[in-house]
C-alpha cells in the first residue's frame, strides 16, 4: 500500500490481514516564492461630516457607508430593509453607528 499526503513523503507498506499497522508520515518541506504586501495608512480621522455627503447619498446608505475604508456592507431587502456594517472584518455586532445622539445599533431601539 502506498501513503501520500502533500506536506509529507510517501510511505510504502506491506500490510498483512491479520496485523494492525500504525502509519506514521514524515513532514515534507515545500518551499514557496516570498510574496510582499504594501499598503498606505488610511487618512479618515473616523468621522463623517455632514458635508461630506452629496445629495444622492440620502437615496443609498451603500454609496454613504461606502466612503469609511475598512467598512464591509451588507444589504437585505432593498430600501426597506436591513443593512449590516461591519468595520475592519469585524461582526457587525462591534460596530456602532449614531444619528442625531439615538444609537442605531442598540438592539432596544431596533437593531
Amino acid at each position: 500500500m502506498e501513503i501520500s499526503r502533500i506536506g509529507y513523503f510517501k510511505e510504502h507498506y506491506i500490510v498483512d490481514k491479520s496485523a494492525n499497522v500504525q502509519i506514521i508520515l514524515t513532514k515534507k518541506i515545500i518551499g514557496m516564492t516570498p510574496v510582499s504586501v504594501a499598503g498606505k495608512l488610511s487618512q479618515f480621522d473616523g468621522e463623517l461630516a455632514k458635508g461630506k455627503f452629496t445629495g444622492m447619498d440620502s437615496y443609498s446608505r451603500h454609496s454613504s457607508l461606502q466612503r469609511i475604508p475598512g467598512s464591509l456592507i451588507k444589504s437585505y431587502g432593498g430600501m426597506a430593509g436591513i443593512t449590516n456594517v461591519s468595520m475592519d472584518g469585524g461582526q457587525p455586532i462591534h460596530t456602532k453607528i449614531v444619528l442625531n445622539g439615538i444609537d442605531l445599533t442598540n438592539p432596544q431601539n431596533g437593531q
